[in-house]
């Protein structure tokens, strides 16, 4: 029997794209209110660079309040550019955040009407959840990115 091979930890995967095979070889996983949760989940993940320099921007709390007051899937952006490897500084300042059941057009809304300081310098890259790469959502430059 395949599931005694597998080990009962497999039958506790909450990856959604794996139905088919959890169907096969877990046949009571889709039952389970763990799973159910899972399934229910949509994940959009957010990195936003700005500003060149090593003072925080002010902006990111007008994106975020935007977001609270839209409800915009429970996410707001926090900044990581600290978190960095390497010797030396970035150059910009990098924020991520994780959205769920969010309206992709209404986080880019969120970071366009921010009253950036330096606009040209803010990028919006996006990664839905069953996407592989991110994209870039918004770019500040006039002349495009």
């Amino acid at each position: 029997m395949v599931h005694s091979t597998i080990g009962s930890d497999f039958c506790n995967i909450l990856d959604p794209t794996k139905v088919d095979r959890l169907e096969n070889e877990c046949p009571t996983s889709r039952s389970t209110p763990r799973y159910k949760a899972a399934a229910m989940s949509r994940v959009t993940n957010a990195i936003l660079a700005a500003h060149v320099g090593r003072r925080p921007d002010d902006e990111i709390a007008v994106v975020n309040e935007f977001l609270r007051t839209n409800e915009v899937g429970g996410g707001e952006f926090r900044e990581v550019t600290d978190h960095a490897g390497g010797n030396k500084h970035l150059e910009c300042r990098v924020y991520l955040s994780a959205f769920n059941h969010a309206d992709t057009h209404r986080i880019v809304e969120a970071v366009r009407q921010a009253p950036w300081r330096d606009r040209e310098m803010v990028q919006l890259f996006v990664k839905e959840q069953e996407e592989e790469l991110f994209t870039l959502r918004y770019c500040g430059s006039p002349k495009g990115c």
